[in-house]
């Protein structure tokens, strides 16, 4: 299930379709915890790892363990 997300992610982002709004920002004008996530798997999809960890180092950390554990797991 993770895999579909991550697939339907990347179909969001290739056909360019709109990001999504972070109601917590707009709503209190501070950034959230994932504030960049959006842009860190962008980032990750064009293969710059230092502009994904750059925009927000928490998502990238949770992602990458995720890579690893899958490919561990497979």
């Amino acid at each position: 299930r993770p895999l579909t997300g991550a697939v339907l992610a990347a179909l969001w982002l290739r056909l360019g379709f709109p990001l999504p709004i972070c109601l917590f920002h707009e709503w209190t004008g501070f950034p959230c915890p994932t504030c960049g996530s959006t842009r860190t798997v962008q980032a990750l999809l064009a293969g710059d790892l230092p502009a994904a960890l750059a925009w927000n180092p928490l998502v990238f950390s949770v992602l990458a363990a995720l890579a690893l554990w899958a490919m561990a797991s497979a």
